[in-house]
């Protein structure tokens, strides 16, 4: 019975470098050190044109008749959030996010289910403080706002998001931000969906909704 031969692939010479390393005493390393670091490294150098090829390939434009969040009717949906559900997509976007950052960014913020999976992320590969506004005030409890980090004066603030059509998700997570005293420098979302320009705080995005459907 002749052996199977196996093609080694560099991620499994990361693992098998992992696993070595791990063996070793006193090595102060274990596997998911080395191969989070790899994928970090290799997602930082990821190129936006690769990130767009993959987005577009994981399907999040729906075609239909839609009402969108802000009351509006649209015969396309864009479904971003699906694109958080792919582990390493979501870390190179997370990266590219964190590229994105004033180099002054104390905490990233994020709501609802297109903001709060994104801003842990991006707080998780940025190194930053991470806060978790609420959609809603908790009727029980100490019936906070705000979740994780509550920001104060001293830090500075990116609100970061899925989706942008009229920004009114993110001004709602402003608001709640700014009453604990914090500054709002800027928000970065993957895809802004509308040609809005001037909005009242700095934006950024990854990508145009026309580049997501062309």
């Amino acid at each position: 019975m002749h052996e199977k031969k196996v093609t080694e692939t560099p991620q499994s010479g990361i693992l098998k470098q992992a696993y070595k390393s791990s063996q070793r005493p006193h090595s102060g390393r274990f596997q998911t050190e080395l191969v989070s670091r790899h994928m970090l490294s290799q997602m930082t150098k990821m190129k936006k044109e690769i990130l767009l090829a993959k987005i577009k390939k994981i399907g999040i434009i729906r075609r239909g008749q839609f009402k969108l969040r802000s009351g509006m009717a649209s015969d396309l949906y864009c479904d971003a959030r699906k694109l958080f559900g792919d582990p390493n997509l979501l870390l190179a976007i997370s990266c590219a996010i964190c590229k994105m950052l004033p180099k002054d960014t104390t905490c990233v913020a994020g709501s609802g289910y297109g903001g709060l999976p994104l801003a842990a992320a991006v707080a998780l590969v940025g190194k930053t403080k991470l806060s978790a506004v609420r959609n809603e005030t908790k009727s029980h409890g100490i019936k906070t706002s705000i979740e994780c980090y509550i920001p104060g004066m001293k830090d500075r603030v990116v609100i970061v998001d899925d989706l942008f059509t009229t920004g009114s998700s993110i001004l709602d997570t402003a608001k709640e931000l700014k009453k604990e005293g914090a500054k709002i420098i800027g928000a970065i979302v993957v895809i802004k969906r509308s040609k809005i320009r001037n909005f009242s705080i700095p934006l950024q995005h990854l990508f145009t909704f026309e580049e997501i459907i062309n």
